[in-house]
């Protein structure tokens, strides 16, 4: 259903083009949850807040939002009440895009990424930050997570983001060398 709609929005899910990484977790319940299509599992932290997320990107991407799965009513203080987007080159100029609070979020919570002209975000490292849960919870619970860029003729490829190199218009200038 999710991305039906984005997909209806000229939006294209580019969470496969990333390096993702976490702070910490719980065993068994690591990044691979996040990306794994089902609800029914989530990520936890472990340990003190706050708790990252992190993407890393090949290339200097440019994304339009992020989307995070939560459901207050399984998990109560598990749930982030206070979450931050940081935007950087590497990890070492991160900067704040946007904060966002939450009040019992059940479902999906679509985090836009705008700069101060109103167009998306770019850049090579995109951190989600957990400042804060419901109920004064140490660990965090995010049961799925997405990021969208805005499709663009050049990135009708939906596993890479851009054009394929086995397209017919390229196809002749492919070769392997021995």
């Amino acid at each position: 259903m999710m991305e039906e709609k984005a997909r209806e929005k000229g939006l294209l899910e580019v969470g496969g083009n990333c390096v993702w990484s976490i702070s910490t977790c719980k065993p068994g319940y690591g990044v691979a949850n996040l990306r794994d299509r089902s609800i029914e599992t989530y990520w936890q932290s472990d340990g003190p807040q706050p708790h990252y997320i992190n993407m890393e990107f090949l290339h200097n991407t440019s994304l339009e939002s992020i989307c995070i799965y939560t459901d207050y009513s399984q998990d109560e203080s598990y749930t982030p009440s206070n979450i931050v987007i940081k935007v950087g080159n590497h990890f070492h100029d991160l900067t704040t895009v946007t904060s966002l609070e939450l009040e019992e979020p059940m479902g999906w919570v679509t985090i836009k990424l705008k700069d101060s002209k109103d167009r998306p975000v770019k850049g090579f490292v995109y951190q989600v930050s957990i400042l804060a849960n419901h109920l004064n919870g140490r660990d965090t619970h995010i049961r799925q997570i997405k990021v969208y860029e805005t499709k663009t003729p050049a990135s009708d490829d939906s596993i890479t983001g851009s054009q394929s190199m086995f397209t017919d218009r390229l196809t002749p200038f492919y070769t392997l060398r021995q």
